[in-house]
């Protein structure tokens, strides 16, 4: 089965600060293993764009995502974004999600 997902941060430190939200899809790829697929596109507001994609196998998760800048901020990238790679291991197994229905006729 398919998922939606839906993500969102606020930093704010001093003057600097960042908010980033976005969504996309997951793919439940067998339930028996806990495996998974996730793309997703975010964005930082006002900087950049972020196409990722995401597996998870169990308690590990493993993602690429591409930081695509469109400010006039371009010092440090010369408006080029870079690649970010994302390994987690959680150590504390994630709880099932409770099925329920949302009208008991169905």
């Amino acid at each position: 089965y398919t998922d939606v997902v839906a993500f969102a941060a606020a930093q704010r430190m001093s003057k600097a600060g960042e908010t980033v939200f976005g969504a996309g899809l997951r793919r439940i790829l067998s339930e028996e293993t806990d495996l998974a697929l996730q793309f997703t596109l975010g964005t930082r507001l006002g900087d950049a764009l972020i196409p990722a994609f995401q597996i998870e196998w169990m308690n590990w998760t493993a993602g690429l995502s591409y930081d695509w800048n469109n400010s006039d901020f371009d010092v440090a990238t010369g408006g080029r974004g870079g690649f970010e790679i994302a390994v987690v291991y959680r150590t504390l197994p994630v709880p099932p999600v409770r099925t329920f229905k949302s009208c008991p006729i169905f």
